[in-house]
């Protein structure tokens, strides 16, 4: 009997030990579950995925009546299942709004339909529907946690040269913007440029950042031979001659492993530069030039780069999604798709329930929609805004000179 009761503690231990491993080592699930409240009942379906740092939680909802939501949290729950443990609602005349309260009693997003179409909390704002507001302080009165203020006021922090930095500007974020013969860095506490070239170059056509490394190359002589690097985070600056003649009808393909990869059309050659060891050199002629196609670095015939421009594939986009919105151009940051509308609206798609969008905001004027760390960054007027699902839409950044050329003139590097 002894040993009976032994063997079963000990499988019982064996059991609880593939549990806690089998929870910390699987990088995905997928589960179904109901849940009931006081006064609805749901059903949720959950799909998690873990990829490189990003814990992608894309949520399904649908209530009694029907209604559906859909949500994508990025979270580290130590890749928890059924995160959602309730959800509370409100509900005024076309306005419809949840929250779903995770494990630890926060909840990350209110989700909400008007008039039958899903949309975000700075939408809502945007169209001057405040209703959401009061359910959210009810819903922080009642102890549930909640870590942003949405839509927060903005105020300017710091301002040079017609540039300004707000305080929505996060402390780990670092923006450059190109100002034809100067760079301009801008971050929480300082405004900085460094002086690159004698010349004006109206058009960035050959600025490019690469990590925290901006590279530029010369402009100021009819052909290239040296190139600038400008390190974002400490300042530094250094010019870099080289040995080849790279004619100006050259294009950047992208970049890949923190290498820039760029492709001069006349003399049929790649170049690679690596900013970080301030190096070029020749990455292909002939059938050994180099492209990513959104899974591997690949061997290319030259000609495949020189006859028309090709850019490297950042992400590839499944088929269904593709077929789905086959007349947007469409934009991928891990699990979810953002594309533009014809009217300036920004919507977003989950991979994981692609038949559902969701209207995040809208500009008379929208320009240089960017993605980075689950952060979307855009230029309406002469102001970048950065927008995320969970504190709305911010504005962080503006320069004057925006208004009138914006292409290639800003971009965003995390530190």
């Amino acid at each position: 009997m002894k040993k009976m009761i032994t063997v079963v503690f000990v499988l019982g231990g064996i059991f609880i030990l593939y549990q806690f491993f089998a929870m910390f080592l699987m990088n995905k699930h997928t589960s179904t579950y109901s849940l009931k409240t006081t006064d609805n009942a749901y059903m949720i379906k959950e799909v998690y995925r873990k990829h490189k740092k990003f814990n992608i939680y894309s949520l399904y909802i649908e209530d009694k009546n029907k209604q559906k939501f859909v949500a994508s949290y990025d979270l580290d729950m130590n890749r928890q299942n059924q995160i959602i443990k309730d959800i509370k609602t409100y509900q005024k005349d076309n306005l419809y709004c949840i929250a779903p309260i995770l494990k630890n009693k926060k909840f990350e997003q209110v989700l909400c339909q008007y008039n039958n179409e899903q949309v975000s909390v700075s939408y809502l704002h945007q169209i001057g529907n405040y209703e959401v507001d009061s359910f959210i302080s009810n819903l922080k009165n009642e102890k549930y946690l909640f870590d942003y203020e949405i839509d927060k006021e903005e105020n300017v922090i710091n301002s040079s040269n017609n540039i300004s930095i707000y305080n929505n500007l996060p402390s780990n974020l670092y923006i450059t913007m190109w100002g034809y013969k100067y760079l301009y860095t801008l971050n929480k506490d300082s405004i900085t440029f460094k002086s690159l070239l004698d010349k004006d170059s109206y058009f960035n056509d050959f600025g490019i950042l690469c990590n925290k490394y901006y590279v530029a190359m010369n402009t100021d002589e009819n052909e290239f031979t040296s190139f600038y690097v400008v390190n974002i985070k400490d300042g530094g600056k250094a010019k870099i001659d080289f040995e080849y003649t790279i004619s100006k009808n050259s294009y950047f393909n992208g970049i890949y492993n923190n290498k820039i990869y760029l492709t001069d059309i006349d003399n049929k050659t790649q170049y690679m530069i690596n900013p970080a060891t301030e190096k070029i050199t020749e990455a292909g002629r002939n059938k050994n030039a180099k492209f990513y196609d959104g899974v591997s670095l690949k061997d290319v015939d030259i000609n495949t780069l020189t006859s028309e421009k090709k850019y490297f594939i950042s992400q590839v986009i499944d088929k269904n999604v593709e077929k789905l919105y086959s007349d947007k151009n469409l934009i991928k940051f891990e699990q979810s798709y953002y594309y533009q509308d014809t009217d300036n609206s920004v919507y977003q798609i989950l991979e994981a329930f692609p038949e559902y969008k969701i209207r995040l905001f809208k500009f008379s004027d929208l320009k240089e929609l960017k993605i980075l760390n689950n952060n979307l960054f855009i230029i309406s007027n002469d102001i970048i805004y950065m927008y995320n699902n969970s504190s709305g839409l911010r504005k962080i950044a503006s320069n004057r000179e925006l208004l009138y050329n914006y292409k290639n003139i800003y971009d965003i590097y995390y530190s």
